[in-house]
């Protein structure tokens, strides 16, 4: 099919054997509690001392000069915890890290009447320890302190000690504030370090409720339309499926590779994350889609990476698997994996600096240099399944499978799907192409197999966990010989995932392998597919011929959901890191 916008409805292209960078805007295809999260690591002023009384705080220590100190800074918790200030309480459009003191992302150090015990000239100093990391520090409502700034913080009794602020602009990241009560003669009485760290982000798997999504509504004359599948699935998802116009964005609609959706808490606040792809910037594409439609109150938006980006910088390139358990580590958030093209082809080293930080989900790497565009879920998903050993299965794309379910086939069953865009008239015409099998019996042996060993390794997969699912790929002379789908890629599909983290409703791409095009019930792919699946899964097979699958993109390609974080991370995933809340 000719493409009117080639860098637009095309995903991607691949590299030749002479290394080209992947080019086009797209480069690829494929409640919450306001409170403070100080929770126990803002000192109230109780458990230190009151100073009002004369006496002395609550651990027995009294000033080191011997008399009533009125302020211990034994009382403080060496560790504070923050969500990163990156979404936009006040909703003017711009993130808030750094610019406004009222903000529930804002942790207090100090509780009122802390500050009681500075009398005699003794003051309260405060410096970052010059750690290179984005925090800072607030007082009455003035930026004091940051990162960037190794001055010190002088505070005494006149100060409003409900007003001592900090505030985390990363995941992930700490920074030590060194705090000293310093008598009037310069003399220090006491010190301590507090470490101020940013919670991590934990990214979405498909066994988390599902709460939003969405994806663009493109037509072009010529060129087809998603107006069907895009019905289909407001109708079963409603209002929580946004549908914006492609033209807003330049006709980009891969949804699923500008955005990966997660979540980052500590006690009593969580926010919703949107890390942004470098895929589109500059407002070209979808750039501004996470700011016009998932930034706000609680909603952050982030990106990490930089440089030129190929195909591999999209999020269709980027999946989660469920909760795992690895060589006796729990994982209760699954594990990241991305594909490396194992030429240099992988996302862009901020981005797995940045995902490795994390360390609640720990990053491994597949093999997607045989695949034109280059991502993990052109060939593998995990839906839930409450009959399986962990409660899902690693549904993975098989070409053994494939030509076992053409065998099954009238050779003279009519394909008119296939015919006019692939080549083929017929089922025969399929099974008699020596060259598509051999092509595929390669990329099987060299590819696929192995990939299904490293994610048997990295996430103790057993037999009865992986199911394979028929597929076929084709020798794309469009991009440089690497494999696009023939059969659409059964396994790029939508997840939409209820409350109780089992059910689900599945959105396919119809595989048109009839010849009857709008007959589904004819379809013997379709049949053969919902035999692999557990009766609790929901079938909606939708039309992504024209827009997605000739644009070498299926359906999970061009959608994406926002989901819920099951559990707190500090109590289920506290071995993964050094400290917790």
């Amino acid at each position: 099919m000719a493409v009117l916008f080639p860098s637009l409805l095309q995903p991607g292209r691949r590299p030749g054997a002479a290394g080209l960078l992947c080019l086009g805007l797209l480069a690829a295809a494929c409640g919450d509690d306001k409170d403070d999260a100080s929770g126990d690591d803002a000192a109230d002023g109780s458990d230190g001392a009151d100073g009002s009384d004369g006496t002395d705080g609550t651990d027995g220590t009294d000033g080191a000069d011997g008399t009533d100190g009125g302020l211990s800074l034994g009382a403080l918790d060496t560790h504070v915890w923050a969500v990163a200030n990156l979404d936009d309480d006040d909703e003017d459009g711009v993130q808030d890290y750094g610019l406004r003191a009222e903000d529930d992302e804002l942790v207090a150090l100090f509780a009122a009447g802390d500050f009681d015990g500075l009398t005699d000239g003794r003051v309260l100093e405060l410096r970052f320890g010059g750690d290179a990391a984005p925090v800072g520090l607030w007082v009455d409502g003035e930026r004091v302190a940051d990162d960037a700034s190794t001055d010190t913080v002088t505070l005494d009794s006149d100060n409003d000690p409900a007003a001592v602020l900090v505030e985390v602009g990363d995941f992930a990241i700490e920074a030590a504030l060194d705090i000293a009560l310093v008598a009037a003669d310069g003399s220090t009485e006491d010190a301590v370090t507090v470490t101020v760290h940013g919670a991590p982000l934990i990214l979405n798997n498909h066994l988390q409720e599902a709460i939003a999504g969405g994806a663009v509504a493109f037509s072009y004359s010529g060129y087809g339309s998603n107006a069907d599948m895009l019905d289909d699935m407001v109708g079963e998802l409603g209002e929580s499926f946004i549908t914006p116009n492609s033209s807003r964005y330049e006709y980009d609609v891969w949804v699923q590779d500008e955005l990966e959706f997660g979540t980052a808490s500590v006690p009593g606040h969580q926010i919703q994350v949107t890390i942004d792809s470098i895929r589109s910037g500059r407002s070209r594409g979808l750039d501004d889609f996470p700011e016009d439609n998932f930034f706000g109150p609680d909603e952050a938006i982030g990106t990490w990476g930089d440089g030129r980006a190929t195909s591999q910088d999209s999020f269709g390139n980027l999946e989660i698997s469920p909760p795992v358990t690895v060589d006796g580590v729990d994982y209760p958030f699954g594990r990241i994996y991305y594909g490396d093209s194992g030429s240099g082809l992988r996302p862009a080293t901020g981005l797995q600096d940045f995902l490795e930080r994390q360390a609640i989900q720990k990053p491994f790497e597949l093999d997607i240099e045989w695949l034109c565009v280059g991502h993990v879920d052109e060939f593998t998903t995990f839906l839930p399944d409450p009959t399986a050993p962990r409660g899902f299965r690693l549904y993975v794309a098989d070409i053994d499978e494939g030509y076992a379910f053409l065998e099954t086939l009238d050779p003279s069953m009519s394909l008119p799907q296939y015919r006019s865009d692939h080549g083929y008239a017929d089922v025969g015409e399929i099974l008699e192409d020596g060259s598509l099998a051999a092509y595929n019996e390669d990329l099987q042996l060299d590819h696929i197999d192995p990939n299904i060993e490293v994610l048997r390794r990295e996430l103790a997969l057993t037999d009865d966990e992986i199911v394979r699912v028929p597929a076929l790929f084709e020798r794309s002379g469009a991009c440089y010989g690497y494999a696009l789908a023939l059969i659409p890629a059964t396994v790029n599909m939508a997840v939409w995932t209820a409350s109780n983290g089992v059910d689900a409703k599945l959105f396919l791409p119809d595989p048109f392998l009839r010849s009857d095009t709008r007959d589904l019930g004819s379809d013997p792919f379709i049949a053969t597919f919902e035999a692999l699946l557990p009766s609790h899964l929901s079938f909606h097979w939708v039309d992504d011929w024209d827009v997605y699958h000739m644009g070498w993109g299926e359906v999970h390609c061009g959608t994406n959901v926002r989901r819920t974080q099951p559990t707190d991370w500090w109590t289920a995933a506290s071995h993964l890191v050094e400290d917790s809340p």
